[in-house]
Formats: structure tokens, C-alpha cells, sequence
């Protein structure tokens, strides 16, 4: 064991050592007569005991005892102060101080030295040990057990002792956040294991890319934070193309050759926000605006985007509680028979009253209710308010009237849908061949067993399938052969004008000629003069919906609309 004395007296270290001989405590002994060597000896060798006099002259005990601890490399050497006081107080600012044992000079003996230096060794593996323990759960209290970089707790602490910083030092402070693209995808294609190692893998890749003022979190899920810390301006400092360029080549994970691409947002303190709080929101928002461009891009936030997204967040707010308030309202347009001018059906189109805003069309929130995922609330209210309307006209219009209702794709995951729809026409009592379920192409994309499966079931019970939209692009032959569709609408783009040329009107005429021959009903939207809807009975158009005839209106106007002689 190393052992080393400091005090001014030669001669009183030279009795110490005396006494340390008479143990079997130490093999080796030096002596510090002065600040400066004791610490120049400690920066140079490691020693097992320091036995500190307090009563060196250039610091007291417990300052030298504090200046010690910080020259030591190592935890594991146990400090013993040498006290020409035996005042109770006194012992316990040295315990504070830092030291494992006191010892009274005028009480030294060979074996009081050797029980205080064996209870002081005792002492300090213990305080080792709690350390150790201390900063085993610090660790696990600040940083992610599955990636091991910090986690968001840790992350809520940087951010906020950053942009405080920031404050004082009149620096920038960057954050960007990090969004791996179907995350969902490849836990559900590759198993939830895999998806794990994918997480690790990044978070690897991120921490190995790092620069000093940088550093990595996972703030929960697929999503990362990178704090980019003392910045002169605003800049990222290259941190997103390091990535980019890290993950060009698919990733290796558990046999699994994965390609993984991500999106990325960024916003600066003091530039982009007050605060640590709106700095989040600032860097969420161009994240998501990096979701909306595309993949492997990083989008940087500024006033309109942030415009934009509070117009957003501020809707999807707004679903929920225009719904209670009973702010939308249903708008119904005619359907017309080609042959008969007769009313044949209606379709049911949803507006927003709004306090505010006045009438809003629903291409200001229905995309934000499909992505929200409010869609499926706010789809079963229109459809039980379709029905409902379809109920009360029986006695006013004809009975035999079809209510034609939108369905979007996020809808058709709803396993729930069908016998939703299934009570309401049972206590509206309505029939299934009064209601036509209206889906636009883009659900033919997503041909998944859950959509297939409610679509067959719509069918099943009876209810017809409109594919809406069709001609803007999305469908094929095979679509219509593969979904239980029963009738088709024509997209009002593809209806010829005075300035169209031979083509357009050879290519309505060649696609109503094909939909017939595979026994389709088929509906042009669009019409808007006379001409369009005899052109369209003169091809064999089954049904005729435009603001020829209507444009969509409330169920009080559209109870007053005289159709009967729509169709000469």
C-alpha cells in the first residue's frame, strides 16, 4: 500500500512513518512538507492513504483536503485528516469536507493509526459504492434503456439549461428533430425485435456523428432530438447531411437488409422562438413539414410554415367541439336519371358553419380529420345525419330516393363501420339498396385485407359501392373487376367543352362504352350546361350530377328544387 503524509514538520512526519512501520498497514511511504509538492506527488502516483495535517500553514484542512479530491484520479483513495483539534464541530466539517476518518494528533498512537486508517479504508469503499449506485440510477433516470442516448427527461432538462445559456452568452442554440419514415412498416413487416435494432442502429449511427456541441436523445417511439449548443448564427453545422449520408446504404439488421430513410425538421433560439418551450413546437412543426415534402429532407421552420401549422392544430381542435356545437350541417346535390329527368338519388356533402369563418367547404378539413384520425367521429355523424334526413324526405320525395355517402379510406379501417351503418338504417328504417357508399380512388391503393374485407361487407348487406373520382389517374380495369364496385362517376375533368378537342370527347365516349359493357352504372359529374347533359345521354350515361341542375344545397332548398323537367 502507497501512503503518503503531508505536513510542514519533518520530524512529525518522520514519527509518523515510524508508527506506520510498526503496522502492517503500508510498504511504501512519502512525505509532502508543502502544498505545492503534495499535490505535484499526487499528480504523478496513485496512493492508497493520504494522511492530511490540518495544520499546514498555506491552506487549512479541509480547502487542502477539497483541492486533493480534485487532483485525484481515483476514487479509490482514502483521505484521513491529521487534526490538531478534537472539537466535535470541527471533525464533522472535515467528514463533510470529503474525509473518511479524523484522527487527533495528541491521541496518535501506532494502533489508534492503524484502527482509524482500517475504519477510513472501510469508509470510502462504501462511499464508492454509493456512488456507483448513484450514478448507476442517474444513468437509467437520464438516459433511454433501449438506445442508451439520453432520454426525454434528460432532454427537457438540456434544452431548457441551454436556451438559458443561450440568453447569457448571446449565442444560438439549434435543435433538430429526427423521424424515422414507416417506423410502423418495418415493426410490422420485420417484427418488433427488429424494429428495436433498427432504433439502436440509428441512435449508433447519430452518436458517431456527433461533434462537441452536440448531443443525441430519443424522445420516445422512432423520434430523436439533436441539440446543436453555442452557435455563432443560425446553422446546423451539416449534422442532417452527415445523416443523410450515413444512411444511403440499406442497414444490416438480423440477417434483414433494411433501407431506412427519415425526416427531419429544425428550428434556432433565439430566431424561431422565445423560449424552450416554443422551440419544441418550432422544430415539430418543420418536422412535420419535412413529412409533407418528402423523404431523406430536412425542412427549417419560419413564420409561414408556423402560420400554417397553428391554422392547422387550431382545426383539429375544432373538430371535436364543432361537433358538440353542432356546427356542421349537411348540403345534399341531385343526382338526376339520364333517361327520365327524375330525381334518382342525392349525394350527402358536409360543411362547416363556422362562428368565425363563415361557411367552410370541406377541402379546409377533411384531410386534417383523415390524418387525425377524428375522421372516424365525424364520418359516423354524417352518416347518421344522411340517414336521418333520407327518412324524414320519404314522405316528401320519392321513396325510392338513394343517399349517396362519402366514406374515406381511414374510415374503411374502422372494423366497426358496417354494423354502425347497419343500425342506423335499422332504426331509420331504410333499406340497403337506399344507400350508396361512395369511395374515391385513392382507396384503391391502399388494397389491404381490412379495407377488402369492409368493402366486401358493404356489399354483402347490400349496400351499393360508388367509386368516385374515376379518370383523374389512380384506377385501372383491374380495380374494377377486383372491388365490389357497382357504379361508377365520371371526374367532371373529363367532361368536354366548346375548345376541347376530338380526342377528349372520343375518350368519354371509348370509357362510358366499356363501363356499359361491364353491366356499370354509370354518373357524369360535372355537368354544367345543356349540352353537357345531352351529350351525355346520347353515349349512355346512366345518371347526371352538376350545377346544370344544382348546385349542393340545404335540405330545406333542396326539398323546394323542381326537377321533373331537368331532362328534355
Amino acid at each position: 500500500m502507497n501512503l503518503l503524509v503531508v505536513d510542514e514538520s519533518p520530524d512529525y512526519c518522520l514519527n509518523i512513518e515510524e508508527m506506520v512501520k510498526q503496522t502492517d498497514l503500508a510498504n511504501s511511504i512519502a512525505c509532502s512538507y508543502d502544498v505545492g509538492t503534495a499535490l505535484s506527488n499526487i499528480n504523478v502516483t496513485h496512493y492508497d492513504v493520504i494522511l492530511i495535517s490540518d495544520g499546514v500553514e498555506q491552506l487549512n484542512g479541509t480547502l487542502l483536503l477539497s483541492e486533493i479530491k480534485k487532483r485525484l484520479s481515483s476514487s479509490q483513495t482514502t483521505l484521513v485528516i491529521l487534526s490538531e483539534s478534537n472539537d466535535k464541530a470541527h471533525v464533522l466539517d472535515c467528514i463533510h469536507a470529503g474525509a473518511h476518518g479524523v484522527l487527533a494528533k495528541d491521541e496518535l498512537d501506532p494502533q489508534l493509526l492503524n484502527h482509524t486508517i482500517i475504519q477510513a479504508q472501510a469508509h470510502c469503499v462504501l462511499e464508492r459504492k454509493l456512488r456507483d449506485s448513484y450514478e448507476k440510477v442517474k444513468h437509467m433516470a437520464e438516459h433511454d434503456s433501449l438506445t442508451n442516448v439520453g432520454n426525454r427527461y434528460m432532454f427537457d432538462t438540456a434544452l431548457y439549461t441551454q436556451v438559458e445559456k443561450s440568453k447569457m452568452n448571446h449565442r444560438c442554440l439549434g435543435l433538430v428533430m429526427v423521424n424515422i419514415e414507416r417506423f410502423k412498416w418495418i415493426n410490422d413487416a420485420y417484427g418488433h425485435e427488429t424494429g428495436d435494432r433498427v432504433l439502436q442502429h440509428l441512435a449508433r449511427i447519430i452518436s458517431g456523428l456527433l461533434q462537441e456541441n452536440e448531443q443525441v436523445f430519443r424522445l420516445g417511439g422512432d423520434e430523436f432530438a439533436i441539440l446543436l449548443s453555442d452557435l455563432m448564427y443560425a446553422h446546423i453545422d451539416d449534422i442532417g447531411q452527415r445523416i443523410l449520408d450515413a444512411l444511403k446504404r440499406p442497414i444490416e439488421v438480423d440477417a434483414q437488409s433494411i433501407k431506412l430513410n427519415v425526416n427531419m425538421g429544425a428550428a434556432f433560439y433565439p430566431q424561431n422562438a422565445r423560449n424552450a418551450r416554443e422551440l419544441l413546437r418550432s422544430a415539430d412543426i418543420a418536422e412535420h413539414c419535412s413529412k409533407k415534402i418528402g423523404s431523406n429532407t430536412i425542412c427549417f421552420v419560419d413564420d409561414d410554415i408556423k402560420e400554417q401549422f397553428m391554422r392547422r392544430y387550431q382545426i383539429e381542435n375544432d373538430i371535436p367541439l364543432a361537433l358538440k356545437r353542432n356546427e356542421f350541417v349537411l348540403h345534399y346535390q341531385p343526382v338526376i336519371s339520364a333517361k327520365t329527368g327524375r330525381l334518382t338519388s342525392c349525394e350527402a356533402l358536409i360543411r362547416w358553419q363556422h362562428p368565425v369563418n363563415g361557411l367552410v367547404f370541406p377541402d379546409h378539413f377533411i384531410h386534417i380529420a383523415e390524418e387525425s384520425g377524428l375522421i372516424v367521429n365525424l364520418g359516423r355523424w354524417i352518416i347518421d345525419q344522411a340517414l336521418r334526413q333520407l327518412y324524414q324526405w320519404q314522405d316528401v320525395l320519392d321513396d325510392n330516393l338513394i343517399m349517396s355517402i362519402n366514406i374515406s379510406p381511414q374510415q374503411l379501417y374502422d372494423k366497426d363501420l358496417v354494423e354502425y351503418l347497419d343500425k342506423r338504417r335499422q332504426y331509420y328504417s331504410l333499406l340497403p339498396s337506399q344507400i350508396e357508399i361512395e369511395i374515391t380512388e385513392t382507396v384503391l391503393l391502399t388494397n389491404t385485407s381490412e379495407v377488402m374485407r369492409t368493402l366486401n361487407a358493404f356489399s354483402h348487406h347490400g349496400y351499393k359501392i360508388a367509386l368516385d373520382d374515376f379518370g383523374t389517374g389512380f384506377s385501372s380495369i383491374q380495380h374494377l373487376h377486383s372491388f365490389p364496385i357497382s357504379t361508377v362517376k365520371i371526374d367532371r375533368s373529363l367532361m368536354p367543352t366548346l375548345n376541347s378537342p376530338p380526342k377528349t370527347v372520343s375518350l368519354l365516349k371509348g370509357l362510358v362504352a366499356m363501363l356499359n359493357s361491364m353491366d356499370l352504372s354509370i354518373v357524369a359529374e360535372g355537368i354544367e350546361t345543356a349540352e353537357n347533359m345531352t351529350f351525355c345521354k346520347e353515349i349512355g350515361v346512366d345518371r347526371l350530377q352538376g350545377y346544370y341542375f344544382s348546385k349542393p344545397v340545404s335540405s330545406g332548398e333542396f326539398s323546394a328544387l323542381e326537377l321533373g323537367d331537368a331532362v328534355a
